[in-house]
């Protein structure tokens, strides 16, 4: 079980961070080499585009320039150098071409005349030049103007290239220089606004233990007129730790509770264990007493069969030879005695056989199977119908009725109810006996009805006891077995039996059988 919250009360807000150098926390600051990885790869791609853009203007502006140098030397130069080469004056070409050479970026010049027999040129000529003009040298004789020749200029563009050269590595040393200082001022930044709190919350969880008591949540740092997202975290926080240590209190006394319950429930275990063995010392003393009586009642089963029989045999016989040889010999009223002593001995015959009959019900075992209840009514209604021919009855019997249960049993049952329809319809004219089958969502409700004399429904509870009788023996024989022998039948299967009827009207015995 979990230890309850004690302790002292806590004590004044601490801070969570601990004593550390900004910069020794600032180098193991994981997110903030990522955070100063990714300032300098954005700041190189944005200095480098915009580096390029500047190189890429200042390239056009250069060209741009040698254009209007160009554009400057066949508006500016082009009317003297005509002239001289009019007048063949090599020497003032010469000079001409040599202030066109010393213009910035022109590499050199070149005058040639039409016929090609003159040549003046300036500077050193490069094949590796990338800018060349070409410009016709045309001259105004009274009123004619011929085309003289041709000047040649070519401009060099390794001083641009040099130019920019020298200017990228400038922009990107400052640049960067800019770049990385001002990635290391964010990172500090970053670092004494978010990540040290960020570390220092780290490691404030890291000791945190819900079973003990803990200082309210502080970082180190000034109180703030409008709180902002940090401020905001603690007393969510906070909050947290007040919530969580309310659920933990509840649940130590939840604990406890079950604990409690835990030892009742033991103790109600062990009570239940007792109980469960004084039940099963009793089960097994009931059973001991439970096998003697059956043995007691086997005994007694031997006893009437053997002994009782016996006798009753024998004063049956002996009457049976004074009726037939001295029979002659007696007055009317010794022949009714003798009659009565022979009836008497027949009809406890009759109910020894019933009473050995319901004994062997009660200690015969079961077997189970499934039984054609429609087929063994018809066989028991077909033997009473054999019995006596001469009687109309109308038999219904549903079709297609079964159960599980024991065949053997389930045949005297229903011979039983049977039979004791088929004697109380015997004084109707037109008898009619029932069997059949109702649904009742608990189980199958059989039933056996008739038409017969019926009985009063107020002693309907003495029907199943033995040796109960509702008629007299004179109207309709019996020894009042064949209901306690139903009763007894249809317990053994788990069911249950009972009876309806009217005088006059009839009755209907229903049974069921959970098995």
């Amino acid at each position: 079980m979990s230890e309850p919250l004690a302790g002292p009360p806590p004590g004044p807000p601490e801070s969570a961070d601990r004593a550390m150098p900004p910069w020794g926390e600032l180098r193991r600051a994981r997110i903030g080499r990522r955070l100063l990885l990714w300032i300098l790869l954005a700041s190189s791609l944005v200095t480098l585009l915009l580096t390029s853009l500047q190189l890429y203007l200042d390239y056009r502006r250069d060209v741009d320039g040698i254009e209007v140098r160009l554009a400057e030397i066949e508006h500016g130069y082009l009317p003297s150098l005509a002239s001289s080469l009019w007048k063949l004056d090599r020497e003032q070409l010469q000079l001409q071409l040599d202030g066109i050479t010393r213009l910035p970026d022109i590499l050199s010049a070149e005058v040639q005349d039409a016929q090609g027999t003159l040549k003046v040129e300036s500077g050193r000529m490069d094949t590796r030049a990338e800018l060349r003009r070409s410009i016709p040298l045309t001259f105004e004789d009274r009123g004619e103007r011929r085309v003289l020749g041709e000047l040649r200029v070519v401009a060099n563009l390794e001083g641009i290239y040099r130019r920019l050269t020298e200017r990228a590595l400038i922009i990107l040393a400052s640049q960067g220089v800019k770049t990385f200082l001002i990635s290391l001022f964010i990172l500090f930044i970053v670092h004494q606004v978010v990540t040290r709190h960020l570390a220092s919350l780290a490691r404030y969880f890291s000791n945190f233990d819900i079973r003990a008591p803990q200082a309210p949540l502080a970082l180190a740092r000034k109180p703030r007129e409008v709180p902002d997202e940090l401020d905001f975290l603690v007393q969510a926080i906070r909050d947290l730790q007040d919530r969580l240590a309310r659920a933990y209190s509840d649940l130590h006394r939840a604990n406890q509770s079950l604990q409690t319950d835990i030892v009742a429930r033991q103790r109600a275990e062990d009570e239940i264990s007792r109980l469960n063995q004084d039940l099963e010392r009793r089960v097994a003393a009931r059973t001991a007493d439970l096998q003697a009586a059956n043995n007691e009642l086997a005994a007694f089963t031997y006893s009437v069969s053997h002994d009782l029989r016996a006798p009753l045999r024998t004063m049956h016989g002996f009457a049976q030879v004074v009726a037939r040889e001295h029979g002659h010999e007696l007055s009317p009223q010794a022949k009714d005695y003798l009659d009565r002593v022979q009836n008497g001995a027949q009809r406890m015959e009759t109910l020894i056989g019933d009473l050995l009959r319901l004994s062997e019900i009660s200690q015969r075992t079961i077997k189970l199977v499934e039984v054609d209840l429609s087929a063994l009514a018809q066989n028991v209604a077909n033997e009473l119908q054999a019995e006596e021919p001469g009687r109309k009855v109308q038999w219904h019997i549903e079709p297609g009725m079964a159960a599980r249960g024991d065949a053997g049993l389930l045949r005297i049952l229903l011979a039983n109810l049977l039979g004791n329809a088929w004697k109380y319809t015997g004084r109707c004219a037109t008898a009619r006996i029932e069997f059949g089958c109702e649904d009742v969502g608990a189980g199958p409700i059989y039933s056996v009805s008739d038409n017969g004399v019926g009985f009063d429904m107020k002693y309907g509870e003495k029907l199943f006891t033995a040796f109960q009788r509702l008629h007299r023996a004179e109207e309709f024989p019996g020894t009042g077995i064949g209901l306690a022998t139903v009763a007894r039948i249809v317990h053994r299967h788990g069911g249950k039996v009972w009876a309806e009827g009217k005088v006059g009207e009839g009755a209907r015995f229903s049974f069921s059988l959970a098995s």
